[in-house]
């Protein structure tokens, strides 16, 4: 599938305050602010707390709504108004044309509280971005551009090492299932 690149760059206006600029071909195609507390307890402890229920008790993660509750509201501050329509029109038309879009995320160093962000629970009221397989949420460095490399003329070689800690706070691996899931996605390429 080829993924059309929609390039969001954050950064910060004042505390709290962000502006998030959609580009195309460098040029700023939208752009907004927003308002966003990350130093507020609530998203701190709704973090720590998603985060250690994954590790210690991934039973108990699936009665958890804060990731969903964080995903929507991150979504809602950062997709509103018209860079919001111009998210979802880049998305129906490379899905239209059979593609996907990658969301390429760039933080300025100003930004960094934003940044360490899980941006991957991003949510839009239906489900997490993450889980239509039409869209990839990657992150680049602000000062970094993308340079298009050439394919491969060799043989792409591998090696893939999966770990499975025993430790009782860590729900198990099955190791067995995850080098299935990766034969499989190396026998696409």
């Amino acid at each position: 599938m080829n993924y059309k690149d929609f390039e969001l760059r954050l950064s910060k206006e004042s505390p709290n305050l962000y502006r998030a600029r959609a580009l195309d071909n460098g040029s700023v195609a939208e752009e907004q602010t927003f308002e966003l507390r990350t130093g507020e307890l609530k998203v701190l402890e709704g973090l720590r707390r998603l985060e250690e229920k994954a590790v210690v008790a991934p039973e108990e993660e699936k009665k958890e709504t804060f990731h969903i509750d964080f995903g929507r509201e991150l979504y809602d501050k950062v997709f509103s108004g018209k860079l919001g329509e111009y998210f979802k029109n880049c998305l129906e038309e490379t899905q239209k044309s059979g593609g996907g879009l990658r969301i390429c995320l760039r933080c300025d160093e100003s930004t960094q509280e934003i940044a360490a962000l899980p941006w991957e629970f991003l949510h839009n009221g239906n489900d997490f971005l993450v889980t239509n397989r039409n869209i990839l949420i990657s992150r680049f460095p602000f000062e970094v551009s993308r340079v298009k490399s050439s394919p491969l003329e060799s043989i792409l070689r591998m090696l893939v090492v999966i770990s499975s800690p025993n430790d009782p706070r860590v729900a198990p691996l099955n190791t067995e299932l995850e080098q299935e899931v990766i034969l499989e996605a190396v026998d696409k390429l």
